[in-house]
């Protein structure tokens, strides 16, 4: 079960500059060794600039940016107005300054040039009946494709983002729909499989994007049905949890076509990260019209 704590440990890690150190020498260490030829846009990098989630100049700018802060004072929640104009709430207790860092990381993640991009340029044209959104969080993805969807679902337990969420969709309460479950390939305890969600098994699914922390594989088995009757369904699939996820994602899809978003990460919130370090961020999928 994905731990209820772990944006908390990521932002620990992360913020750690000893544990950002270590990494930095045990990379540069293992490809003074080994063959670094496929990361040497990235090591130059981190020899430079020292280690990063996305060790790429693209990354910087985000470092800089002072965000518009708003404080909504009906609620009590702050928000930013996204580059569409819609609102985007964030938890109650966050300060100005953790939402300007938290927001530039989303926006650094969902750079044209990030290898954890969500979309590209032939889902900005599309139309779309209902998507899956696995990992809502704060619910950035389907906020940015919200005047594109007739319908959308939204899987995220974490009380706080709920709340949140009900706030950035308010204008879109009959077609956004929270469900407060984590999804894997069984149902039970507060885990779901996709196919045992009765309310949408007989929709046209267009998207489902899933970022739940090492648990794509497991819910993408638990999607069997709704992928087989939605053959055109795109699959958006974070590869990083798990060091071995692109290699048995990538199995368990290979009747489907597979795009790799450009570039490498480093997890550095991994507590077991191990070489070869750098992992794909995300997958496409999808199968021939």
């Amino acid at each position: 079960m994905i731990h209820k704590n772990i944006e908390k440990i990521k932002h620990m890690l992360i913020h750690n500059r000893f544990w950002k150190k270590y990494i930095e020498k045990s990379i540069l260490r293992y490809y003074s060794r080994h063959d670094g030829s496929q990361y040497a846009e990235e090591l130059e990098y981190i020899k430079h600039r020292g280690i990063e989630v996305f060790n790429y100049e693209f990354a910087d700018k985000y470092t800089r940016v002072k965000n518009n802060i708003f404080l909504d004072e009906e609620n009590g929640h702050r928000y930013v107005v996204n580059e569409k104009g819609h609102r985007l709430y964030f938890a109650k207790g966050m300060s100005e300054e953790r939402i300007n860092e938290y927001y530039n990381g989303i926006c650094m993640e969902q750079d044209p040039q990030s290898p954890h991009r969500y979309i590209d340029e032939s889902i900005e044209e599309g139309m779309y009946d209902t998507i899956l959104d696995l990992g809502g969080a704060e619910g950035n993805f389907t906020l940015s494709v919200i005047d594109q969807i007739k319908e959308a679902y939204i899987f995220e337990c974490d009380k706080e983002w709920v709340e949140a969420m009900n706030l950035t969709f308010a204008p879109w309460k009959d077609k956004v729909h929270i469900v407060e479950k984590y999804v894997s390939d069984q149902t039970r305890d507060g885990l779901i499989k996709l196919d045992d969600c009765e309310w949408i098994i007989n929709k046209k699914i267009d998207i489902i994007k899933m970022d739940i922390e090492g648990e794509e594989l497991p819910a993408l088995k638990g999607a069997a049905e709704i992928l087989t009757k939605n053959p055109k369904c795109i699959l958006l699939v974070c590869l990083y949890h798990n060091a071995d996820d692109y290699e048995n994602i990538s199995q368990y899809l290979k009747a489907y076509n597979k795009e790799l978003r450009k570039g490498s990460l480093v997890f550095i919130y991994d507590a077991k990260i191990a070489p070869p370090y750098f992992r794909y961020g995300l997958m496409k999928a999808y199968r021939e019209s």
